[in-house]
């Protein structure tokens, strides 16, 4: 893909989102709604970044849906895992999974794909115990 032809696609996707944020909670939304951009051209390094500002801005919003702090620590965990950092991943993984556990109601498929995410882990790290039994939990909250 040419730089014109990733500035055009950019731009169009972008303008899909809300053109200004008015509180910061909406700032931390717009933020993680363009990390899927940076993501999908491989700009793990950028994508990393921006969770984490966005994560900053959550941890001063206390009334902040913790569903949308769990998506962003998931989401990360995915970037540090690719980046090879496997103990930050589980930490990550593990925290979005006890936060949305302990949403009511709980969003099932939500804590499959985090149960999932983590058995991925621990499979590409060799621990094929623990990643079975992940995913056998992760077929369960399915």
């Amino acid at each position: 893909m040419s730089a014109t032809a990733a500035t055009t696609s950019s731009s169009a996707s972008v303008t899909a989102l809300p053109p200004r944020a008015t509180r910061p909670d909406d700032a931390a939304a717009v933020l993680v709604a363009r990390v899927a951009l940076l993501d999908a051209m491989g700009l793990l390094d950028a994508a990393e970044s921006i969770y984490r500002q966005a994560l900053d801005i959550y941890a001063r919003r206390p009334q902040v849906a913790r569903h949308d702090i769990a998506v962003a620590l998931n989401n990360l965990a995915e970037i540090s895992h690719a980046k090879g950092r496997v103990a930050e991943a589980d930490d990550l993984y593990r925290r979005s999974l006890a936060m949305k556990r302990d949403l009511l109601p709980a969003p099932r498929a939500d804590i499959s794909l985090t149960l999932h995410n983590l058995a991925v882990l621990h499979e590409s790290n060799g621990d094929h115990e623990q990643a079975g039994r992940l995913l056998r939990l992760a077929l369960l909250a399915a």
